[in-house]
């Protein structure tokens, strides 16, 4: 036994399937395997893109404050280059420092003009707490407004000494953040002072209080030796950070936000290096809170997918079933046809294909039935045809053999036309008996003649019958008794009445594709108005009630257009007086041929 693929089964299923059900199927793998891979595709790389984005957004905020704060650093550094190159100053420090050393003294109007100049500096910066000076050598203190102590140490003092001229940032106090930075002589580079500019923190936090932060993130600022110079939460102003974000100030990552262990707590966090790597700028979320969101994130993802995948399978039957009833009712029409209905018909109106499949069927059960009409007619006539001897059919035989007696028995008492009238009508009926429907023009000549021959005895001299049919033509095959009621009706409507008889002619042949048999005779003629109605469905009726018409001229025109069609069948011309032209007109099917 031959075992079939898993591959051909599962073929073999869905070829057994419903339209419906296959449509159904169809439909919803079509949008559903999209939605699912989109759902795995998120699983797998959502919380990756998440974070990335995240990290390039922590980097422009980070690049973007770097950039503000280091602004307001060299908005100090322009003051001091102010303070530094005013001449009076220049010369209020160099006298002290002349003075000093050798035990001289300050003069007494040297601090009120240094404290005019600063004043004037002051006033023009709102952000500037206080700016002062201190002479180098006994650090004589000149303050701007408001007066206040210096709050600088000798440390201090020592750590702007041996910073060379560069900026020194001091340990932030009282929401204060000092500059220092040390003033030489533009003669000899020979120290000065000291200028000491006190910012308020406030300062900074407004570079980036107005951030939109995530949850409960924070932004801060430290010193490179951990103090916090800059936060939100100013109760935490000069506290030192711990071990675990001195570890980012010391050992920088490549890796601007990324998942850090700070405290015992996971944190998304960036530091970036600013004033000249003096302070720290850090930006750091809440694990929990991010992967909470994310997570949340997540859960809102499947609703909507398995939304979508409802609305599709709803989608998916509406789909299915607009498709697949048409096919299904016209299925069931077909069935009725099937067991024999063919009065019925498919109503579904569309354009579509199933619309024009239910046209189509539709003609075709409008063909099927003329179809049976022709067939049914083509029977009828031909019973109609061969009605009158099929009568004999109850013993032909004996019909046979007792014509045969008849024509001996003349013969032997010297009466032979009699025996020839027997013998014709004998073979009349004999080829009347047979089962062809087509026989040979010869043939039907053959029959004309023994009608004829029955006719003449009846009618003497007074008909004269001529017949002249192509030979070539002999074979060709036509729908028997085409040519006998024809003649009838020449004899008993056109000859009959007429004293001294007539002639009646019968000739044939080619007429390119078409056969013609013509059946001409000089009779009394016929009213244009009974000419007109002679191919009618009227004629039996209105004819004597068939008694003269034998199996009939309509009979054989209606014969002749339900074998070859339309263009065939029978043309009369009659004129009162001159006599009637009868032609029949069939194709010309070769030599021998018979029709199907």
């Amino acid at each position: 036994m031959k075992v079939r693929s898993p591959f051909k089964c599962i073929k073999q299923s869905f070829l057994n399937l419903q339209i419906r059900k296959k449509l159904m199927l169809c439909f919803a793998l079509l949008i559903a395997l999209p939605v699912i891979l989109m759902a795995v595709f998120y699983l797998s790389n959502s919380k990756y893109i998440l974070e990335k984005k995240s990290s390039s957004y922590t980097s422009d905020i980070l690049t973007e404050l770097q950039k503000n704060i280091e602004n307001t650093a060299s908005e100090l550094d322009t003051i001091f280059t102010q303070v530094h190159n005013n001449a009076e100053i220049q010369a209020l420090l160099t006298e002290i420092s002349l003075s000093v050393p050798s035990g001289g003294t300050v003069p007494a109007n040297a601090k009120e003009e240094m404290d005019g100049i600063l004043r004037d500096i002051s006033y023009s910066r709102p952000d500037i707490e206080s700016i002062y000076l201190l002479s180098y050598y006994d650090h004589t203190f000149f303050s701007a407004v408001p007066k206040i102590t210096s709050g600088i140490s000798g440390e201090d003092l020592e750590a702007i000494k041996q910073n060379g001229g560069d900026t020194t940032w001091l340990k932030c106090s009282d929401n204060i953040i000092t500059y220092g930075r040390l003033m030489v002589s533009l003669q000899n580079v020979e120290p000065l002072g000291y200028l000491i500019i006190n910012l308020s923190e406030d300062k900074l936090f407004d570079i980036y209080s107005n951030i939109s932060l995530y949850k409960e993130g924070s932004i801060f600022i430290t010193d490179r030796g951990g103090s916090i110079l800059s936060h939100g939460d100013k109760s935490l102003l000069g506290n030192h950070v711990s071990q675990d974000y001195m570890n980012l100030i010391l050992t920088p990552s490549d890796t601007s936000f990324s998942l850090k262990n700070i405290d015992g707590q996971q944190y998304y966090i960036a530091c970036q290096a600013i004033n000249n790597n003096e302070w720290y700028l850090f930006y750091q979320i809440s694990a929990v809170d991010f992967e909470h969101d994310f997570i949340t994130l997540t859960q809102a993802f499947f609703v909507i997918t398995l939304l979508i995948l409802t609305l599709t399978l709803l989608v998916s039957v509406v789909l299915a079933k607009s498709i697949s009833d048409p096919i299904t009712n016209l299925s069931r029409t077909m069935q009725q046809v099937r067991n024999g209905n063919f009065d019925i018909r498919n109503d579904y109106q569309s354009k579509d294909e199933v619309g024009i499949l239910s046209d189509n069927f539709n003609a075709m059960i409008e063909n099927t039935n003329e179809l049976i009409q022709t067939i049914y007619q083509k029977e009828l006539l031909k019973q109609e045809a061969e009605l009158r001897f099929l009568k004999f059919q109850i013993n032909p035989h004996f019909l046979y053999n007792t014509l045969e007696t008849i024509n001996w028995i003349s013969r032997i008492h010297g009466v032979p036309e009699a025996g020839e009238i027997a013998k014709a009508l004998g073979d009349l009926m004999r080829e009347g008996l047979r089962d062809d429907d087509f026989v040979p023009i010869k043939d039907e000549i053959k029959n004309i003649e023994n009608y004829l021959l029955i006719q003449q005895y009846r009618y003497g001299e007074k008909i004269k019958i001529t017949i002249n049919i192509d030979p070539e033509t002999s074979e060709i095959k036509t729908p028997k008794f085409v040519l006998q009621p024809i003649i009838e009706n020449a004899l008993v409507h056109g000859l009959d009445s007429k004293i001294d008889g007539g002639n009646i002619r019968i000739f044939g042949g080619c007429d390119g594709k078409d056969i013609l048999l013509t059946v001409e005779d000089d009779g009394v003629g016929m009213p244009e108005e009974v000419r007109r109605n002679l191919l009618n469905e009227n004629l039996r009726k209105s004819d004597d009630n068939g008694k003269h018409t034998h199996i009939g001229i309509l009979n054989v025109h209606k014969r002749l257009r339900l074998y070859f069609g339309p263009s065939y069948g029978l043309s009369i011309h009659s004129e009162v007086g001159v006599g009637t032209v009868v032609t029949i007109r069939i194709p010309n099917t070769g030599h021998g041929q018979e029709q199907e």
